[in-house]
This record gives structure tokens, C-alpha cells and sequence, in this order.
């Protein structure tokens, strides 16, 4: 069982990734916090409960990306404005790492065969 402390360590830890500052914030002793933050790393039960939340937060985040690129791709798809459809399809490009801009606008693209990079600049261009 997780006492009042342990739970604001795990929330403080999952914040920061920092064993110290997190058990000095949840109230541990500031003289024996680093080796109480250590100890509390190690324990099964808030090791447990430190893994979940960070499986939470990259859950929550995948959602997010995954909700970005439906509403660019719906953009990108059904645009009024040929410059909104446009941009649209650079942001999935870079977003999916196929694109990204450096200096003067170059293009590099990643997994692509020149035909298809050729098609592609002239879309964003």
C-alpha cells in the first residue's frame, strides 16, 4: 500500500525524472534525500506505479499525434484554399519524418525514391 508520501514522490518523480528533488518535494528529509529517492526507485510497489503512469502519459500522447495527423489529413484532403491543402501535406511529410526543411528551403527526404521526391517538391513548391 502506497502511503501519502510514496504517491507524491511517484506524481513529483514522473514529472522531473529526478529521485532527489522528488522526495525533498514529497517531504522526505533533505539531508538523506537522495539515498531515500534511490531507495524509492528501487521498491516494486512505486516502481510499479511510476511504469503505469509513464505508460499513461505515452498513451495520452500518441492519442494527441495520432488526432494531429487525422486533422491534417483531413486538410490536406479536403481544403478549400490550395495553399492550406499544400501546407497540410508538408506538416504530415515532416511530421512523418519524410520531410524537413534546412537553409534556403532544401528538402531532404527520407525513404524516398527520386521520382517520388521529385513529386513531392513540385507539391511543395
Amino acid at each position: 500500500m502506497l502511503n501519502r508520501r510514496k504517491k507524491e514522490f511517484i506524481k513529483y518523480y514522473v514529472l522531473s525524472k529526478n529521485a532527489t528533488a522528488s522526495a525533498k518535494r514529497a517531504g522526505y528529509s533533505e539531508r538523506t534525500a537522495y539515498s531515500t529517492g534511490s531507495r524509492l526507485t528501487k521498491n516494486v510497489e512505486v516502481r510499479r506505479e511510476i511504469e503505469r503512469e509513464f505508460r499513461e502519459i505515452d498513451e495520452s500522447l500518441k492519442w494527441s499525434i495520432d488526432k494531429i495527423k487525422q486533422e491534417i489529413t483531413k486538410l490536406a484532403n479536403e481544403g478549400k484554399k490550395e495553399s492550406n491543402r499544400v501546407r497540410a501535406l508538408e506538416l504530415l511529410a515532416k511530421i512523418e519524418g519524410l520531410y524537413k526543411e534546412q537553409g534556403n528551403s532544401i528538402a531532404i527526404f527520407n525513404g524516398l525514391e527520386e521520382q517520388e521526391q521529385a513529386i513531392v517538391k513540385s507539391r511543395l513548391t
